[in-house]
């Protein structure tokens, strides 16, 4: 089991890293205990295929109402009791997993929007409109938000104002992860594409 532990390690991080790790730590599997008990489980009312994003103690995740059409919310629980701080309703399905920066959950909706939501309130700061579904994970880097959608496009949106930056045609729906490093952005498409967009640095 430690081999294949081991091995599964050094195959994520060459996969990040691109490059053989001079060494990988891992934790023995021997400081892993059996299950002592469930620590609490919270009803979110419908499927939950959101992954959670967890930000100062509170977990974030989205889910889709299974009794009514076009209804979703996102949530935002403690991580300690289980207990829901707030949730903001939405008027489509939830599956993107979210990202926290600066006080801001972000997200996007099967309504056709991505929202800016205040961790602290649940108030939403602001909202972009799409063509489609929105189901990507957002990346927030740099006072920007990237995120893609199910009409084909990759969007570059200002953090702070929800206004767009730019936006990239592809040829199929964005629903992947994305992953950024040395300014060029990297996500792929359903069309069978990898793209590698070089982003422009401020100039100092």
């Amino acid at each position: 089991m430690k081999k294949h532990c081991l091995l599964l390690s050094f195959t994520i991080t060459m996969f990040l890293s691109c490059t053989p790790p001079e060494q990988t730590d891992f934790t023995d599997t021997n400081d892993f205990q059996e299950f002592i008990e469930l620590r609490w489980k919270i009803n979110a009312e419908g499927s939950v295929s959101s992954s959670p994003c967890i930000s100062d103690n509170v977990v974030y995740f989205g889910s889709a109402v299974s009794d009514i059409e076009n209804e979703g919310y996102l949530y935002a629980v403690e991580t300690e009791t289980g207990k829901e701080k707030w949730r903001f309703k939405t008027k489509g399905e939830v599956h993107s997993t979210p990202a926290v920066s600066n006080g801001v959950v972000y997200f996007g909706c099967d309504d056709n929007y991505f929202y800016a939501v205040y961790t602290d309130t649940g108030k939403v700061k602001w909202r972009f409109q799409t063509w489609s579904n929105v189901r990507s994970v957002p990346l927030v880097a740099n006072g920007v938000v990237y995120f893609g959608g199910d009409d084909n496009y990759f969007y570059s949106i200002d953090a702070e104002t929800g206004l767009l930056k730019w936006k990239l045609k592809t040829l199929g729906a964005v629903s992947s992860s994305r992953y950024i490093v040395d300014n060029v952005i990297y996500f792929g498409s359903k069309s069978g594409y990898l793209y590698s967009v070089k982003l422009k640095t401020k100039s100092k």
